[in-house]
């Protein structure tokens, strides 16, 4: 099968490349470049910006990809520029969402007031009910695009709406492995790791030892939904379905000692 993935070289990228490599898959990245590609160096490449993939149609068509995995869709405007891109060219698309869809999300913030939602949540359990969550708060740009237009309940929207390019979209929970160069936002697993070795004050040893299967399940799980051909023309799926540590993540109900209950239900959970 010929994948082509939108942002491989990133923290999450390079696991499902590595996965869809070792399943005998074609895999080609889209990529802007720079020193973090440097561990793909031997997989075919097309070099270009993710908010102008119009800039490379003769690429695409030349490529076909039977499947088209978007780690980087973010906004309205790039669902939509994905969608016509590889509209009559792919053969489907697996985008990559997020649990910040789900009104859950909101509550446990405390950005919307209401009970707590019962876990783990489902395909089915209730969205957020306002859009753009991070507009007006200060977050510095990133990946070409103004956070005031984040907002992955848009981009499921458009791109589920497409009835001539069937999509997947897979709602991630947060993510935590090696090679997250963003793990100072990734702020529980610290807090888990050490709870889980009975050491809730020592700050000492790295906040991923021990916690490596989640991002190897994140890559495992993507191929499995880029790969099954007997998949829904249309439709969602969860990471949070399985019951495994990542999925566990999810269950934390309110700020005042969820970080303790996470840590409980991820020894159960083994």
């Amino acid at each position: 099968m010929r994948v082509l993935i939108l942002g491989a070289t990133g923290f999450l990228g390079p696991p499902l490349v590595e996965r869809l490599i070792a399943g005998g898959h074609q895999v080609t990245i889209f990529h802007r470049g720079g020193a973090r590609a440097k561990d793909l160096a031997v997989v075919p490449r097309i070099i270009g910006d993710r908010n102008h993939p119009d800039q490379h149609s003769d690429e695409f068509r030349r490529l076909r990809p039977d499947v088209v995995v978007d780690v980087l869709a973010f906004t309205a405007a790039q669902a939509q520029s994905l969608v016509d891109a590889f509209r009559g060219v792919a053969g489907r698309l697996l985008v990559l969402s997020s649990g910040d869809v789900y009104r859950a999300n909101d509550i446990l913030f405390r950005r919307v007031e209401g009970p707590i939602e019962a876990a783990p949540l489902w395909e089915s359990s209730a969205l957020r009910d306002r859009l753009f969550p991070y507009r007006g708060m200060s977050i510095p740009q990133a990946y070409g695009i103004n956070w005031d237009d984040y907002d992955k309940i848009l981009v499921e929207r458009i791109v589920l709406s497409e009835s001539s390019l069937p999509a997947t979209v897979l709602r991630l929970p947060m993510v935590y492995g090696p090679g997250d160069y963003q793990g100072r936002k990734r702020r529980f697993a610290a807090y888990l790791k050490r709870m889980d070795d009975g050491r809730e004050n020592d700050s000492a040893g790295s906040p991923h030892r021990g916690m490596e299967s989640s991002v190897g399940l994140y890559g495992e799980y993507c191929r499995s939904r880029a790969t099954c051909r007997r998949e829904r023309s249309s439709g969602g799926a969860d990471l949070q379905r399985l019951r495994t540590r990542p999925s566990r993540h999810v269950e934390l109900g309110t700020r005042s000692g969820g970080c303790r209950r996470m840590a409980r239900a991820n020894r159960r959970s083994r």
